[in-house]
């Protein structure tokens, strides 16, 4: 289990929470997306479904709303998910194209990463 503290530069804080028995988990990829506001939260198990619950105006008559859909199978790595990064990946080499996760999106979540051992092992705050 992990839990990781971050501060952006505008203002807003945000808590990441990761680990193997983590509530709402699933049984097959382990996976849940939660974000949690002062008005409200969404919920994606990333399976096919998506509810989101807000106490914010204009939402008096239905505070929690649902979104089902379906996701293809496939047998990879992450299913559909896994899928659709690989096949991003090889469409962005063949054309030469800027992939939608960068060399360097990936380098910025190893400083995170690095960070968040750095601030567990010393008790500090680590200034990115």
């Amino acid at each position: 289990m992990a839990t990781v503290a971050l501060e952006f530069a505008n203002g807003v804080h945000a808590c990441l929470h990761m680990g193997y028995l983590l509530a709402g988990a699933g049984p097959r990829n382990d996976m849940h997306f939660a974000v949690r506001g002062t008005l409200g939260s969404a919920s994606w198990p990333l399976a096919g479904e998506f509810t989101v619950n807000s106490a914010a105006p204009g939402w008096e008559s239905a505070p929690t709303r649902t979104v089902q859909f379906e996701l293809a199978s496939r047998p990879v790595y992450a299913d559909q998910w896994g899928y659709e990064f690989v096949a991003e990946f090889i469409h962005a080499v063949r054309n030469n194209t800027r992939a939608t996760v960068s060399i360097e999106d990936g380098y910025r979540v190893l400083q995170i990463i690095d960070a968040a051992y750095e601030s567990s092992r010393t008790g500090r705050r680590i200034a990115l």
